[in-house]
């Protein structure tokens, strides 16, 4: 069952997504399930024996990996917080919501991912410039697949990979 969430619930629920992802990232291995419960708190995990893997077709430098001419890359992956099918527009023939160059502020929203018949807005983890959009128009993508390279405005630290939230 999914309840809509408000105001602090909401913030602390996407709390814990994230803190589930940093758990996920500092193991190096997949999350196979999650529970997050509110109410008296829970969170439960189960793990795949599965290193995470980039999708294939999809190599993009990490945040802090060397360039070709030696300085640190700290171009941030904004990649899909939920598998679906990946949509620039919020409608077939309408523009699409950003270009590659575009400057955006954090929580703006850059693309759409639909599943399950619900459109999840992808938005901004931080203010920049798009720099490149790895995904088509109307491409199937995977959780956590690198959907577009964003120059942060204010560089962050270095090893960082920001995953965009999906609201409903």
């Amino acid at each position: 069952m999914v309840e809509r969430m408000v105001g602090s619930d909401a913030h602390l629920l996407e709390e814990m997504c994230n803190q589930a992802l940093r758990l996920q990232n500092s193991t190096g291995r997949q999350l196979l399930r999650v529970r997050i419960r509110h109410g008296e708190s829970a969170f439960e995990a189960e793990w795949s024996g599965l290193p995470i893997t980039e999708p294939k077709g999809h190599v993009v430098a990490d945040a802090g990996e060397s360039t070709a001419s030696g300085a640190p890359d700290d171009n941030i992956r904004v990649c899909a917080p939920l598998l679906g099918t990946f949509y620039r527009s919020p409608e077939q023939g309408a523009s699409s919501f950003i270009e590659k160059g575009d400057l955006v502020q954090k929580g703006q929203q850059l693309a759409i991912i639909e599943a399950m018949k619900l459109m999840n807005a992808v938005t901004a983890p931080c203010s920049g410039r798009i720099l490149d959009i790895l995904v088509d128009d109307a491409s199937p993508v995977e959780y956590q697949q690198p959907l577009l390279v964003l120059e942060p405005l204010v560089a962050p630290r270095h090893g960082t990979t920001e995953f965009a939230t999906a609201t409903v």
